[in-house]
């Protein structure tokens, strides 16, 4: 047993720590001072060159600063399952997903260990019921994590996926017998659990299911950038090369790093070198030929990020609000576009169906059907969409479905656990 951990949710959007120093709890430290809560810190870096890096908000600044040149990345923790993603250039140089991460791990290690005055070696960490559905997949994203974690300074490293440390952290709530299920809908995945809660702490015995899928936040940012940005980028252009006959369309993989955060945020030009220098010479419409041009300025300028950060205030929006008004400008790329709850519900369907798909196989799993549950506890930001709320309620009924802290309840379940079964 230690006597110290330090804990981790680190996720695909944000970061939160805590730690237990002799049975005490520290949750939700404050180590973004540039953040507008210092406790959530953004899951982002930035290297303006090979010798130096800044993390959470202070690397959205300081990439403002730089006009927007250097290493921009966002949304790490999807790449951690994907084979082909070996890490990203800086500086001309391969820095290997595992050495991103780790620099980010490292530095809340030392940002926390200054804050409380205290050294540790022990972490335990939050991660996905599954960071793929793919078991070797699922695997490669675990050793990732735990090489970063290694690379980090950490000689004792532990998990505790993410929906179980959420239902750690509301299991005192319940003083009979309830059947739970934990609906944990982050910025990267979709998780879920089934728990039997009948006592405020929960044996292994207790968890009857968990099951994920890797869709949630980003994906329905991504849905708006295609149905509703995109097109502005050039994305419904059809050309022919020199001499040919066939009409072409934009490229699926250059359409398919638009419409996602992560990949439009460390995109770069040369993966796609053929297709823009073939701008010049192909016969496409003076309309559609600005459009591409667009999309070149978006890639040259690095506006990937700035850009999904405006899409994902106008999902926020359309949520609360039923309608959002989007508007970029940036030299001469403009975009305005209203946007409704209506078509952006229906547009984002199939990322809703996937999660309500693996909802099913969860409870399928733990032999249960839907009026089998008790209680349904939601946390995470996507857990608050109206089309997820909608169907959740329609599913269980309105008076079942509770939701939690969006951010907090991982990292309270992780320390409750780290308390109980690590010190």
């Amino acid at each position: 047993m230690k006597q110290s951990t330090l804990v981790m949710d680190f996720g695909t959007s944000n970061t939160l720590v805590g730690a237990v120093i002799d049975g005490k709890s520290f949750s939700a430290l404050p180590l973004d001072p540039f953040s507008p809560d210092p406790t959530v810190i953004r899951t982002l870096l930035f290297f303006p060159d090979g010798n130096k890096a800044y993390y959470g908000h202070e690397a959205i600044d300081a990439y403002e600063d730089h006009d927007f040149e250097g290493r921009f990345i966002k949304s790490i923790k999807k790449f951690l399952p994907v084979q082909s993603y070996l890490g990203s250039y800086i500086d001309n140089r391969m820095v290997k997903l595992e050495d991103l991460i780790h620099f980010f791990m490292l530095e809340m290690k030392k940002r926390a260990e200054k804050h409380l005055n205290h050294q540790f070696d022990s972490i335990l960490l939050g991660r996905p019921a599954k960071y793929s559905q793919d078991s070797a997949k699922d695997n490669l994203a675990l050793y990732r994590m735990t090489k970063a974690a290694e690379l980090a300074g950490f000689k004792y490293i532990a998990y505790l996926p993410e929906p179980i440390a959420a239902a750690h952290d509301f299991s005192s709530e319940f003083q009979e017998s309830k059947l739970v299920l934990v609906v944990d809908l982050g910025g990267g995945t979709s998780d879920f659990t089934v728990v039997n809660m009948h006592k405020n702490k929960i044996q292994q015995e207790d968890v009857l299911a968990i099951s994920g899928v890797p869709v949630a936040g980003d994906k329905y940012d991504g849905s708006i950038m295609e149905h509703k940005i995109a097109k502005y980028l050039g994305a419904n252009v059809t050309y022919r090369a020199p001499l040919g006959k066939n009409i072409l369309q934009m490229p699926k993989a250059l359409l398919d790093h638009i419409c996602s955060p992560g990949d439009l945020t460390q995109f770069h030009k040369k993966e796609f070198y053929a297709f823009f220098k073939g701008l010049k010479s192909w016969n496409v419409s003076s309309e559609n030929r600005k459009k591409l041009e667009l999309l070149e300025v978006i890639v040259d300028d690095n506006l990937g990020f700035k850009v999904f950060e405006a899409i994902e205030k106008a999902k926020v929006t359309v949520n609360l609000e039923g309608s959002a008004h989007f508007h970029y400008k940036y030299t001469d790329l403009e975009i305005i576009e209203d946007i409704h709850r209506d078509e952006f519900d229906t547009f984002s369907q199939k990322h809703t169906n996937k999660i309500f798909d693996e909802l099913h196989e969860c409870l399928k799993l733990a032999q249960l059907k839907p009026e089998d549950i008790d209680f349904i506890y939601c946390t995470g930001g996507t857990s608050k969409l109206n089309s997820i709320q909608t169907r959740l309620k329609k599913m269980f009924s309105e008076e079942k479905v509770q939701s939690g802290n969006a951010f907090n309840s991982v990292l309270a379940g992780l320390n409750k656990y780290a308390i109980e079964n690590l010190c």
